[in-house]
């Protein structure tokens, strides 16, 4: 890694990702103790309880095997997700929040997670139905390994944010099998937000020797087709 300084992302990322740092991370409410990353995990836990109960009580037959799925594959992702903190942990979400700042973020968050299954259960949003859940998965699972260096071979040869690209597909699946276009527009107003800090990220990775050769072959989110 050379010794040049990171650079500053232009605007309106840095704005966009200070406004994100300024809601999870800078809200007033007293003493910040409250870890991130906590709070997304009760998020997600909570889905181990909300499936049995909407199982038990759903009565329409029409969406059932579509809520048993939906079922599955958050709860599935939710262990994924629980194992990956516990054992390859983001430091970012190791960061502490005041208690304003938790509820916030478990208000935005629990809004994203849980509004697809919301929309199936009272059937009020409609559209078609698919699941690439599966492949959101296994893109996701691929890229726990966090070693100190700049990763430029396996999935990352074409994709430098393989990570932030399979969570999106795991999203996008939930959103699909709501049957919902509104989840598609909620889903991807949060990452307007999450992208910024992709970006971001990018930026503090210019500073490594080999980012420029890597950049070229490999895109920001998306696969790069051509060197697949």
């Amino acid at each position: 890694m050379s010794d040049k300084p990171k650079p500053t992302p232009p605007f309106p990322i840095l704005q966009v990702n200070e406004f994100f740092q300024y809601i999870c991370f800078q809200l007033p409410g007293g003493r910040d103790f409250i870890r991130l990353g906590m709070m997304i995990n009760f998020t997600k836990s909570l889905s181990f309880l909300v499936y049995p109960y909407l199982l038990y009580y759903h009565e329409n037959e029409s969406t059932l095997v579509a809520l048993k799925l939906l079922a599955v594959m958050q709860t599935f992702y939710c262990t994924v997700w629980i194992l990956k903190d516990v054992y390859y942990g983001d430091p970012a979400w190791r960061q502490t929040t005041s208690v304003l700042g938790a509820i916030g973020f478990l208000v935005l968050f629990g809004a994203v997670f849980y509004f697809p299954v919301y929309c199936l259960v009272t059937e009020t949003c409609y559209g078609p139905k698919f699941a690439i859940d599966n492949l959101g998965n296994t893109i996701y699972l691929s890229t726990w390994i966090r070693p100190r260096s700049l990763i430029t071979e396996g999935l990352h040869t074409s994709c430098r944010n393989p990570n932030y690209y399979g969570e999106y597909l795991i999203y996008l699946g939930f959103c699909g099998m709501s049957g919902s276009f509104i989840c598609f527009v909620s889903l991807n107003a949060f990452w307007i937000f999450l992208f910024s800090r992709i970006i971001t990220k990018d930026y503090g990775l210019s500073r490594y020797d080999t980012f420029q050769a890597w950049s070229d072959r490999a895109s920001i989110f998306f696969p790069n087709l051509q060197t697949i």
